[in-house]
């Protein structure tokens, strides 16, 4: 390969990853390193190497929105694009629910036996404790 060639697959490999995070470019890069014999396979071990499957988001005025779901929902509520903000909240709430993030924990929970209601457990008849 010249320095042409390179010159030119360089700038196209940049266009092709510029959509992912830095966490991602780092984690897909490392897979790369591990696997890659050619040059024709650094891009897409870097692409299949990251944990977070590329999602796009365009709104309905043609803006495409870059980054991982709540970078996409911080551009989308900048620009009161409310059908991508809900959108991509949806997918980041998923993906927590389902175990890849915390899901986050909102308001109080009670411990269990915090709570007693005369007549149902053993207890001396109070309502609560």
């Amino acid at each position: 390969m010249g320095a042409d060639e390179r010159t030119a697959w360089l700038t196209i490999a940049i266009e092709t990853l510029s959509h992912l995070t830095l966490g991602q470019l780092r984690e897909g890069c490392r897979n790369a390193r591990m696997t890659c014999r050619f040059p024709s396979e650094i891009v897409p071990a870097v692409i299949g190497g990251t944990a977070e499957p590329r999602r796009q988001y365009i709104s309905a005025s043609g803006f495409i929105y870059r980054g991982d779901d709540t970078e996409v929902m911080r551009v989308a509520e900048q620009r009161a694009d409310w059908n991508t903000y809900w959108s991509a909240k949806g997918n980041r709430d998923r993906a927590r629910l389902a175990g890849k993030e915390e899901a986050p924990r909102l308001g109080y929970a009670a411990p269990i036996g915090a709570l007693r209601i005369s007549g149902i457990d053993e207890g001396d008849g109070e309502d609560f404790e």
